[in-house]
């Protein structure tokens, strides 16, 4: 999930405390007990072109990778 979103790529999980602590607003959540919550999240997503996320994760760096090298 924090490599797609580092590459800016729209992330969408399962809304559970390890997801939620490591996408924080940068990722659309659906609800694990109403897998159809999925489907609508891409729905709105193909209709309006917008992610559903809270946060957009452009221009924002979440890992300094150089500092693992």
């Amino acid at each position: 999930m924090v490599e797609a979103m580092q590459c800016n790529l729209p992330v969408m999980a399962g809304d559970i405390p390890v997801f939620r602590e490591g996408g924080g607003d940068y990722v659309a959540y659906s609800d694990m007990g109403a897998p159809e919550t999925l489907s609508d999240l891409v729905r709105q997503y193909e209709k309006d072109g917008e992610f559903p996320a809270t946060k957009k994760t452009e221009g924002v760096v979440l890992v300094d990778v150089g500092r693992f090298h």
